[in-house]
């Protein structure tokens, strides 16, 4: 999973940062939980791609606009943070969260 992060990484698919994540919650996981992870993590990563899109489409108030996060997530040019995606489908694939067999 470390070389499939660095891959994702050189296409600019990926930050630097979400492909050690990935390697290390692919750990995690072990070989048993690696298709429910990828499943969880998928489907965590479409939701917030959804969430930040809708999100970018409002007009910011003045308040946020002086969170610098916020701002910056609001920033179209800006990616998707993936890690958030795959923090979430981590927890929910752990094997026995969700009373899985593991």
């Amino acid at each position: 999973m470390l070389v499939t992060g660095w891959a994702l990484f050189a296409l600019g698919l990926l930050g630097g940062g979400d492909a050690k994540l990935l390697a290390s919650t692919s750990l995690w996981m072990g070989w048993g939980g690696m298709i429910n992870y990828l499943i969880m993590f998928s489907l965590c990563g479409g939701i917030v791609a959804l969430l930040l899109l809708l999100f970018r489409r409002l007009p910011m108030p003045n308040w946020m606009q002086r969170q610098g996060w916020v701002t910056a997530l609001h920033d179209a040019a800006n990616g998707v943070p993936y890690g958030i995606a795959l923090a979430i489908g981590a927890v929910l694939a752990w094997p026995g969260l969700l009373g899985a067999p593991g």
